[in-house]
């Protein structure tokens, strides 16, 4: 008895983890709804559909790799020491874009970073271009336009993404977290019965 018990606690806990990195990607695909490389050679493009779920404010960043020099710079950080001074390397992004439904009402609008635009610097360097949410779920595409070439960008290949950073960030620490100490104390309490079976026998 205490031998079924013991590999059925080991069993709960492997399937726990399994459940943890499936939900995990599950809730990825609603909190970074899209990611797509930018085109360069083209001044305009248009996304397939993007679903937004009603109640997360959700990002929208531009980013590219962050180990090419003054990443920030041609992104637009302008005076932000943490870009490595851009005085001499200027932004080379310049863009219009904006979100619309199927009916064609923009649900949110904008233009290239502005002086009051949030970087985050490490391995891709991004800038945020805005900020919005959705009352109810709602498909939506993502038009660009770039205002001038974009050429510069080239060596960064530079990406987009629409995401709910805050979400993403609170829930990927309390489910990991959650499923790793349920699968633990299951794996710990059947490895410790089994254990004990082998000691008596």
């Amino acid at each position: 008895m205490s031998q079924r018990l013991a590999i059925t606690l080991v069993a709960v806990g492997v399937v726990g983890l399994c459940a943890v990195a499936i939900i995990n990607m599950l809730t990825d695909r609603e909190l970074r709804p899209f990611r797509a490389d930018l085109p360069i050679a083209a001044k305009q493009f248009t996304s397939p559909p993007i679903t937004l779920e009603a109640g997360y404010h959700y990002r929208l960043a531009v980013g590219g790799d962050g180990s090419i020099p003054y990443a920030g710079c041609l992104l637009g950080a302008g005076d932000d020491p943490l870009a490595g001074g851009c005085k001499r390397h200027p932004s080379a992004l310049d863009v219009a874009w904006s979100l619309r439904n199927d009916r064609g009402n923009v649900v949110a609008s904008g233009i290239s970073p502005g002086d009051q635009s949030m970087f985050g610097y490490g391995e891709y360097v991004e800038a945020d271009l805005g900020y919005f949410r959705v009352f109810t779920s709602t498909a939506v595409r993502l038009t660009w336009q770039y205002r001038r070439d974009p050429a510069p960008l080239a060596p960064l290949r530079p990406y987009v993404v629409i995401d709910a950073p805050d979400a993403l960030e609170s829930f990927d620490i309390s489910v990991t977290l959650g499923g790793m100490l349920f699968a633990t104390l299951a794996c710990v309490g059947g490895g410790m019965l089994l254990v004990s079976r082998w000691r008596r026998d």
